[in-house]
């Protein structure tokens, strides 16, 4: 059984959208083993989903390995989830 793959989701600019003044872009990084793997970002599937602040409903869904979440797609808070698959 090969071990689990780890997924870091990382941002140069956070995660915080503050006063309606910037984006975030996010990137997913999966590791395996300690190393990063998939660094070119085609050998997985990345979903990611934008939920409200009650996390019940999706506002937006993302695809790609980097997304930028857009100002306008946020609506007070919300919660970024990325789901991986091959």
């Amino acid at each position: 059984m090969s071990d689990p793959i780890m997924v870091d989701i990382v941002s140069q600019k956070g995660f915080i959208i503050k006063n309606n003044a910037n984006d975030v872009d996010a990137k997913a990084v999966l590791y395996r083993n300690g190393e990063e793997i998939d660094t070119v970002g085609t050998a997985y599937t990345y979903t990611w989903k934008l939920w409200n602040a009650a996390g019940t409903a999706v506002a937006k869904t993302y695809t790609g390995k980097l997304v930028t979440i857009a100002k306008a797609d946020v609506i007070g808070k919300g919660v970024l989830m990325c789901e991986v698959s091959k």
